[in-house]
């Protein structure tokens, strides 16, 4: 029996030693590895990547063009408040699926912290009526840390996307477009719900908290594939019971519009023989080419432009990129970067980027 015992006792202590081998403590658990950045001025992020639970519903109601304008501006407005020096990035994780489904959804009874209200009857707003207008379409989430452990948020970035069209009429389909600053003072009301239903979340009630409104119709992009992405009103920084919204100025715009060439008519015009020395060199042949520049303040921030031709060999390709990379240098006085896309059809073969005060870099893709 003694024996028996004996060698019960030592099972039981081999088992436990085990265990605590095999335990690893709760604060290396959630440990990441850091992804360095590449450039100057980005942010390091957190790896493994864990994908947002609601990204299906991101891709599965926006344009490409606006799913990567939102995220693109969301990082790059919030450096102003979350130092590349002192915090990484990650993938949203807050909002999970049943909190984004909530706010998504009319604010009832049942759902006391949906951003939406229902209006039955519509609503008046710049001396129209829109019918049942869901003003806020969609919520996208990043994430800051000052260490390595993903489990602890130390700042938030939400961007909150609005419509800019609604129904007045829903017999006959007619619509109106809602102003920039109409759009802004909506988005302020509902971005206070947002910020005040954040803060009522678990380890949410004393960090930063920033959110910007984006608009994702851009009426003013008349091109049959709707170039231009839409763009950021306003914005807020919720630091504990302060939230207060800032009205921003910014947008994309063509450069053969009358906007651009009111705004900008040195640009325009250099534009404007750009596209007269591409065709010339391109002989007889159509060849599509677009100019945009992205606009804060009425000051350019980046100059893209995009060539679109037909069938070519790569002899024709590779001259007329060559030919692309000397035009831009006209350019230079911008101080902005600068990228071109050469596509055939629809795939994009050559891509040419001008960083202020550099020469041009071409890179073909295969």
């Amino acid at each position: 029996m003694k024996k028996l015992l004996s060698i019960l006792l030592v099972a039981v202590l081999l088992v436990g030693c085990s265990q605590k081998e095999n335990e690893t403590p709760d604060n290396e658990q959630t440990q990441s590895e850091v992804v360095t950045k590449v450039n100057e001025g980005d942010y390091d992020m957190l790896s493994p990547f864990v994908a947002s639970s609601i990204r299906k519903q991101h891709a599965d109601v926006y344009r490409e063009v606006d799913v990567m304008e939102i995220g693109r501006r969301l990082i790059d407005k919030s450096k102003a408040h979350f130092s590349i020096n002192t915090y990484k990035l990650s993938e949203g994780s807050v909002l999970d699926e049943e909190r984004y489904l909530s706010l998504m959804q009319y604010k009832t009874e049942d759902n006391p912290n949906g951003l939406n209200t229902l209006y039955e009857n519509g609503i008046e707003v710049d001396g129209s009526i829109l019918k049942r207008p869901v003003f806020v379409r969609d919520l996208y989430e990043i994430n800051f840390h000052k260490t390595n452990d993903a489990s602890q948020i130390d700042g938030v970035s939400i961007a909150m996307v609005m419509d800019r069209v609604y129904t007045t009429d829903e017999q006959t389909g007619a619509t109106v477009q809602l102003s920039d600053d109409t759009l802004f003072e909506i988005g302020r009301s509902i971005g206070l719900q947002l910020s005040a239903y954040m803060r009522t979340l678990e380890n949410m009630n004393d960090i930063p908290i920033y959110i910007a409104i984006y608009v994702q119709e851009s009426f003013s992009d008349k091109l049959p594939d709707n170039t231009l992405p839409g763009y950021y009103i306003g914005d807020a920084l919720s630091t504990g019971s302060t939230t207060t919204f800032t009205r921003n100025h910014e947008q994309w715009m063509l450069l053969s519009s009358s906007s651009a060439s009111e705004l900008f008519p040195e640009i325009t015009s250099q534009f404007s023989t750009l596209k007269t020395k591409v065709s010339t060199f391109m002989s007889e042949e159509n060849v599509g080419v677009i100019g945009k520049v992205f606009v804060v303040d009425n000051q350019i921030l980046s100059l893209d432009i995009s060539v679109r031709t037909g069938a070519k060999t790569f002899t024709e390709l590779y001259g007329v990129s060559q030919y692309l990379s000397q035009l831009i240098e006209t350019f230079d006085g911008l101080k902005v970067p600068i990228t071109v896309s050469v596509s055939v059809y629809q795939t994009t073969r050559v891509v040419i980027s001008k960083q202020p005060n550099s020469k041009p870099t071409m890179t073909v893709l295969q």
